[in-house]
């Protein structure tokens, strides 16, 4: 099941107004718009079963209804049913898997050579990660740390980034299947006393044998010493010790997106240094119920 189907990923779209209801195995995610009536999303569901969804659609007097299908068959079959091919995504439409079921040895030798020299580089520097757990008694205090490189990375990059409050509802929805990881720069002054500056961190969620390189956030001085790339190092480590099969690096530029996905260019950059296989999803699909969306739809 893909994280955005999951039980966790409903509990954390309560806290932001969606409720779920599931029909053979596919959670739709409903949010109700005053006395309009609803929109529905449904993203990457294993089984579609659209005749029992537009009866979900109808019950609820739903304006529009947004999927994402997970293969080509099920792409086939929205447009024999109606549905439009959409050029707004919601999730990433093109992603790269990292394989674990290899030996931490192995995974280094798949790295690009550029990537095993810049894990080495910072791990010279005297930069060092650290994993917290929502389990652990200083996560709330690490997720402190980790949002505000979050909120810078996203200052400097222009990124829309999520509240705290988001992040932290979504921590507590997947309990001990979320990570945080924090690289810093030790300064050692006076023994015992260390000082540590936070440069790099990621958001990591697990579901279903799968990592997911949720949230990456880094500091310009972070990026110059290599610090993202010990992350991420890390997050594999944390996954493959865990017994997860892959890790989906959450996203990497679409070329037939070029609008959406513009700003992802320099992390696609980083992110295809790791030695993964590049995974393309279908275009998601839009059914429009009501006249009027449907003329917003047009002229927007």
């Amino acid at each position: 099941m893909e994280l955005r189907q999951s039980e966790p990923w409903g509990k954390y779209l309560e806290s932001l107004g969606w409720q779920t209801e599931t029909v053979d195995g596919c959670a739709l995610r409903i949010r109700k718009v005053g006395p309009l009536g609803s929109i529905i999303k449904i993203q990457r569901p294993e089984n579609l079963p659209l005749g029992k969804i537009e009866e979900i659609a109808k019950e609820h007097r739903t304006l529009f209804l947004r999927i994402e299908p997970s293969s080509e068959s099920q792409a086939r079959d929205l447009s024999a049913n109606g549905y439009k091919v959409d050029s707004w995504p919601l999730n990433p439409t093109r992603t790269i898997f990292i394989d674990l079921k290899k030996s931490n040895n192995e995974l280094l030798e798949s790295f690009s050579k550029d990537t095993r020299q810049s894990i080495k580089k910072a791990t010279k520097l005297n930069l060092s990660p650290i994993v917290y757990n929502p389990t652990s008694k200083d996560f709330e205090h690490a997720l402190g740390i980790f949002y505000d490189l979050f909120k810078q990375t996203g200052h400097e990059k222009k990124f829309w980034i999520p509240s705290l409050k988001e992040l932290r509802v979504k921590a507590n929805a997947f309990k001990d299947s979320c990570y945080l990881i924090l690289t810093f720069r030790i300064y050692e002054k006076l023994q015992p006393q260390t000082d540590l500056l936070p440069l790099s961190g990621a958001f990591i969620l697990f579901h279903d044998g799968v990592g997911y390189y949720h949230h990456a956030a880094s500091l310009h001085l972070g990026q110059l010493v290599k610090a993202p790339y010990l992350t991420l190092w890390e997050s594999l480590k944390t996954a493959n010790a865990q017994g997860y099969e892959r890790m989906d690096l959450e996203g990497i530029f679409d070329p037939r997106f070029p609008s959406m996905f513009k700003k992802w260019v320099g992390f696609s950059t980083f992110k295809l240094k790791w030695g993964g296989q590049v995974i393309e999803s279908p275009s998601p699909f839009t059914k429009i119920y009501n006249p009027i969306v449907k003329l917003l739809f047009k002229f927007s």
